[in-house]
């Protein structure tokens, strides 16, 4: 990780390098061939532009491009999933605000649900049925 974040620091400086050495070189060629007619910036605007966008990239948002940022962004998205369905599963067995009074003779399906739901957990955990006796 460390050894990829140093390789694209050392091929951004060496991109510059480049950059600025053959942009001398083009600077020379055109003021010795065509001193009235400038035409060495439009290379040095477009490519300016591009070396700006790899510094960019490099400096301000090379964490992204990296390994760890992956597994971290992972791990925040997995969490997040996790804490949304605790708070589902909480939620399924807690009392709802507007229960009320149930409809005559039947019952809802997300009452049904947490029924079913509360069932297999009592099921699952038969201890609990030992501990009542000690209330």
């Amino acid at each position: 990780m460390a050894q990829q974040r140093v390789g694209e620091i050392k091929k951004f400086y060496s991109d510059l390098i480049g950059y600025v050495v053959i942009n001398v070189i083009l600077f020379i060629i055109d003021f010795l061939t065509s001193p009235g007619e400038w035409w060495f910036y439009w290379v040095a605007l477009i490519w300016g532009v591009l070396i700006i966008g790899h510094a960019v990239r490099v400096f301000a948002f090379g964490g992204i491009s990296s390994k760890k940022w992956e597994e971290n962004k992972i791990k925040e998205i997995m969490d997040k999933e996790i804490e949304e369905y605790n708070e589902y599963i909480v939620n399924l067995f807690h009392k709802p605000k507007n229960w009320g009074k149930p409809p005559e003779n039947e019952i809802s399906v997300s009452q049904s649900i947490r029924l079913f739901l509360l069932f297999g957990y009592l099921i699952k955990n038969r201890d609990f049925f030992k501990n009542i006796e000690s209330f």
